[in-house]
C-alpha cells in the first residue's frame, strides 16, 4: 500500500500546477527520455469561437484544478480500484506556443506539439481550447498512423461538420470535423459521433453526412438505451480501426 504520509509529499496547492501534478518535460528530448504513456498537451486557443472568448485559459485552469499531492502515484481511482499513475507513466508536455494574433499559426503550433509525443511513443492529451483544436490534433495523429486508417469518437452536442463559419470562414469551432473528412485524414466511415442534440445541424447537413457515411447517435437513444450499451456499440464497431482519436467538446450555458 503505498504512503500517504510521506515526508517528501507535497499537497495540491505546493508547486508548478501540471496536469495531476505529474512531471513536467520542456522538451521532445526530455519527453522521450521519461518515457511517457500520456504526453499532457495544453491547446491555448479561442479563435475560432463565433461568441464569448475565453478558452484559451483553459488549459491552465485544467491544471490549476486538480487536487492531486506530488508525487502523484497515490490518486486513487474509486471505480477501477487502481491507482492510474502507477499503471501508466503521465507527464505534462506544457503547452503549444499559439499566437493570440493567428488561428492558423496557433493550428500549426497544436499539430507539430502533437506529432512531438507521437513519434515518442506516447498518447497526446490535448487540453483545449475551442473545438477548432480537434483539427491540427486529429491531423497529426492521421500523419503519424497514415491518412484513412484512424477513427473518431466524437462525444459533443453539435457535429462540427459545418460548410463553413460565419462571413464564409472555412476553419473554425463548428467545421473541424468536415475539414478533417474534406482531407482524407479521417474518411466519413470512420466518425462516430455520440449525444448530438439541440437545434443544429438540421436536415441538409444531416443528410450531407449520411452520404459521407458518417455515423450518429442522438442524447435521445442514450437517454433511451442507457450510455453504456451505445458506447459498446461503438466500440464494437470501431474495433477494425487499428488507431482511434477520441475528440471530447464542453459547452457553456448562455
Amino acid at each position: 500500500m503505498p504512503d500517504l504520509r510521506g515526508p517528501d509529499r507535497q499537497p495540491a496547492f505546493l508547486g508548478i500546477p501540471t496536469y495531476i501534478h505529474s512531471p513536467l518535460a520542456l522538451s521532445q528530448e526530455e519527453l522521450a527520455e521519461m518515457q511517457a504513456d500520456v504526453a499532457v498537451i495544453g491547446a491555448p486557443v479561442d479563435m475560432g469561437v463565433v461568441n464569448r472568448p475565453g478558452a484559451r485559459f483553459g488549459p491552465r485552469a485544467i491544471r490549476q484544478a486538480g487536487y492531486a499531492g506530488s508525487p502523484n502515484d497515490t490518486f486513487y481511482h474509486m471505480e477501477y480500484e487502481l491507482y492510474p499513475t502507477q499503471e501508466i507513466r503521465v507527464v505534462d508536455f506544457g503547452d503549444a506556443v499559439c499566437p493570440p494574433s493567428s488561428l492558423e499559426l496557433s493550428h500549426e503550433a497544436v499539430r507539430l506539439k502533437t506529432m512531438q509525443a507521437l513519434q515518442t511513443g506516447a498518447i497526446p492529451l490535448v487540453l483545449g481550447g475551442d473545438h477548432s483544436i480537434t483539427l491540427p490534433a486529429a491531423t497529426a495523429v492521421a500523419q503519424h498512423h497514415g491518412y484513412g486508417r484512424v477513427g473518431m469518437i466524437h462525444f459533443d452536442a453539435h457535429a462540427d461538420t459545418g460548410e463553413s463559419g460565419y462571413g464564409g470562414v472555412l476553419i473554425a469551432h463548428g467545421s473541424p470535423m468536415r475539414r478533417l473528412l474534406e482531407s482524407g485524414a479521417i474518411p466519413g466511415p470512420n466518425f462516430i459521433q455520440i449525444g448530438l442534440r439541440g437545434y443544429w445541424p438540421d436536415r441538409p447537413l444531416f443528410d450531407w453526412m449520411r452520404e459521407q457515411g458518417m455515423r450518429w447517435h442522438l442524447m435521445a437513444e442514450i437517454v433511451e438505451r442507457g450510455f453504456e450499451a451505445v458506447l459498446r456499440g461503438c466500440h464494437r464497431r470501431g474495433a477494425r480501426r487499428p488507431r482511434g482519436h477520441i475528440s471530447v467538446s464542453g459547452h457553456r450555458c448562455s
